[in-house]
């Protein structure tokens, strides 16, 4: 404590008085410690789309604001296109770190998948209400595809927590 008291106080000062030039660096240096440590780090979505039950587990979504980067998490899918033959499976797979856009209200950010022939996807997401809406078409980016070239995908989302 006396070794404390020495920092603060001149040596022939009031213990009870406070020397403001000796606490301001303490003070600015607990103020940017705390700032700190109120700074969002990464934050996983859990996404569900209601009408494609076959995506468990669902789409994820790892925001990290601080670095303007997303990367989207897709599960193993399973589609039958033709009755009584066997689904065609898709393995899980990421894409990013991708650049994102962050503002108060929204994060949107996009895709062009090189692998494929010309897929384009653009996915918004509402701070507010959690929703991520994913655009995708092909050939074109979504409002210069043709109507046939491109489909709508609302997502409602989540915070993943832990579970155990």
């Amino acid at each position: 404590m006396k070794a404390i008291n020495s920092l603060l106080y001149a040596p022939n000062e009031n213990p009870r008085g406070l020397d403001a030039a000796r606490i301001a660096p303490y003070a600015i240096l607990a103020l940017a410690m705390s700032c700190q440590a109120a700074m969002a780090g990464p934050i996983t979505l859990v996404c569900e789309n209601g009408l494609r039950p076959d995506q468990v587990p669902y789409l994820t979504v790892a925001l990290d604001d601080s670095k303007n980067m997303v990367t989207i998490n897709y599960p193993v899918t399973s589609v039958s296109y033709v009755a009584n033959a066997p689904p065609v499976i898709t393995p899980a797979y990421s894409a990013g770190p991708l650049a994102a856009r962050f503002d108060p209200t929204t994060i949107v950010f996009d895709r062009h998948d090189r692998e494929s022939v010309g897929s384009y996807q653009h996915f918004t997401i509402d701070r507010l209400t959690a929703v991520l809406m994913y655009y995708s078409s092909m050939y074109a980016p979504f409002d210069q595809a043709k109507p046939t070239d491109r489909v709508i995908w609302r997502y409602a989302c989540q915070v993943g927590k832990a579970q155990f």
